[in-house]
């Protein structure tokens, strides 16, 4: 399910889906409450901002993965992936994002 906007104020709300059952695609929720609230009832995804990728430097880039990875990614069920829209990333970003996700997105 793509959330487009904040869905901080709804987060309870849809947590009444079935475990196991959804993969919620964030745009500009707040990465760290959504892991406290769904983190054992689904998957979430998402929260790359597309100004970032669009205006941001890899570097800026990869430290927001990274800290997002750290924050909605320990113990698993979380995928990097961008908030919204691409169209317009740049393609630096894209492998910055990338990258990050192959460095600090590995499970053990």
């Amino acid at each position: 399910m793509f959330a487009e906007g904040s869905y901080d104020q709804r987060l309870e709300i849809i947590s009444d889906f079935p475990k196991g059952k959804c993969i919620w695609w964030f745009d500009q929720t707040d990465m760290r409450r959504a892991k406290e609230v769904l983190g054992d009832v689904c998957c979430i995804a998402g929260n790359v901002p597309t100004a970032l990728m669009t205006a941001g430097t890899p570097d800026e880039v990869k430290a927001y993965c990274k800290d997002l990875i750290e924050t909605a990614g320990a113990g698993g069920g979380f995928i990097l992936t961008n908030g919204c829209g691409i169209d317009h990333a740049r393609a630096e970003n894209v492998r910055a994002m990338m990258e990050a996700g192959k460095e600090y997105g590995v499970y053990h």
